[in-house]
């Protein structure tokens, strides 16, 4: 009894993406502008660590990661939020 259970309980985890495609409900209440505003500052931060000079830009590379950790951090809690 408890087999049959489980796997309603599989389909029905399913369900939800699907019926936010097909029907718009049960979809994420983040807005996706939350979502851009953090994955765009942490792509940008990554490139600006990446090509900065290890020995002339230390600083600035040490900034540009912790604001890619930082964005990346929030765009995983944003989304964890709302899955």
């Amino acid at each position: 009894m408890g087999w049959g259970h489980e796997h309603h309980d599989s389909a029905a985890s399913d369900a939800h993406p699907a019926a936010c495609l097909q029907y718009g409900e049960q979809c994420s209440t983040i807005p996706g502008h939350a979502l851009y505003g953090a994955f765009w500052p942490a792509v940008f931060a990554g490139l600006a660590a990446l090509v900065r000079p290890r020995a002339r830009w230390t600083y600035a590379r040490l900034w540009a990661v912790f604001v890619q950790w930082g964005a990346q951090l929030t765009l995983g809690a944003l989304i964890l939020s709302g899955a």
